[in-house]
């Protein structure tokens, strides 16, 4: 992961982009697009697909047996699904090779 890094140097060749080389079509939709494209599926896709299978997975709702039990901050780990991750990656979008 440490390896995947978005390009560098200025937009079209890289990444960074500067206030003064900022036109209307950087606030449209194909572009926003397009960036988020290259971030994802060129640039970082182990990182993203980490993440969204993270993000994607269920979380099993508990409600409290208890409602007079004192919150002491502390989070109840067993609300957490247990599906394995490999199984939820299955379900994702392939990155383009």
């Amino acid at each position: 992961m440490r390896k995947q890094k978005p390009r560098k140097g200025y937009f079209l060749e890289g990444s960074y982009y500067s206030s003064k080389r900022i036109n209307q079509d950087f606030f449209g939709e194909d572009a926003r697009a397009e960036c988020s494209g290259i971030l994802t599926q060129v640039a970082m896709p182990f990182l993203y697909n980490l993440l969204l299978g993270k993000l994607a997975r269920p979380i099993k709702e508990k409600l409290p047996d208890n409602e007079d039990s004192s919150d002491n901050g502390s989070v109840d780990l067993s609300t957490f699904d247990d599906t394995p991750l490999d199984d939820v990656l299955d379900t994702l979008p392939k990155a383009a090779p």
